[in-house]
């Protein structure tokens, strides 16, 4: 916002860049919450009401707010394995893409306890999609008591993702499963909800990248159209998401 001193005698498309010179009133450009009937002064002062548009300034906000960063911006959903986030971090930035973890969508709710309903939407307004990277992070099995006589595979142990994982996969794919995209790493414990959901066993092959490329696109992420530095396998080969098991 610029303010500059007004002479009220002289026509106001002369009055722009006008030194300062006399107390006679304020002219105010930009935008913001001032009021003009407020702030003229002086014995010949007027106030001057300014009109905003907002197609003509240029926007201060993240990646995330602008259309063109909009669809750029992928919000991810993951758990304790850090190896395999950071290389999914890179890998997505090798696509062009910027990826968000989740306290940069708390701070964008704007409340230190957010409800989660309200996170996970708010990602969806600074994000195009949401990728769920599950990994085996817990070992879990079903009560003995609970347990019936057939054979089964709930009766052994089992690597599962992280309860926050499955929990906000939930919300996402029930707020925007055009827009959410499900990654499996590992050996993992099926769960119902999300079953018969078309998922990526990602193992760090080319054919997986190319899967997860081609899911991103259909999210209606902006994924980088030139240069295949995205598919170089080098880092995401031998992560120990891929061979974890539970113990025997």
């Amino acid at each position: 916002m610029a303010i500059t001193w007004v002479d009220p005698a002289e026509p106001m498309d002369q009055q722009e860049g006008k030194e300062m010179n006399k107390n006679e009133g304020i002219w105010i450009s930009g935008h913001g919450q001032i009021n003009a009937a407020n702030v003229a002064s002086g014995p010949k002062a007027r106030a001057v009401t300014y009109a905003h548009h907002p197609d003509t300034e240029q926007s201060t906000r993240g990646p995330g707010h602008s259309r063109e960063g909009l669809d750029r911006t992928v919000f991810v959903i993951h758990g304790r394995d850090s190896q395999a986030r950071l290389r999914m971090f890179d890998l997505l930035r090798r696509m062009g893409l910027h990826p968000l973890e989740w306290e940069s969508i708390v701070q964008e709710v704007g409340m230190a306890s957010p409800y989660l309903g309200d996170t996970v939407r708010a990602a969806f307004t600074i994000a195009q999609a949401a990728l769920v990277l599950m990994t085996p992070d817990d070992i879990v099995r079903l009560h003995p008591s609970l347990q019936g006589s057939g054979p089964d595979p709930e009766h052994g142990t089992q690597c599962q993702a992280r309860p926050n994982v499955l929990f906000e996969a939930g919300m996402a794919f029930g707020l925007y499963p055009e827009r959410t995209v499900l990654i499996k790493m590992g050996h993992l414990r099926d769960f119902s909800d999300i079953g018969g959901r078309n998922y990526i066993q990602f193992d760090g092959s080319v054919p997986s990248i190319l899967k997860l490329r081609q899911r991103l696109q259909t999210a209606g992420c902006a994924v980088r159209a030139t240069g295949e530095d995205f598919a170089d396998t080098e880092h995401l080969q031998n992560l120990d998401a891929y061979t974890r098991h539970a113990a025997r």
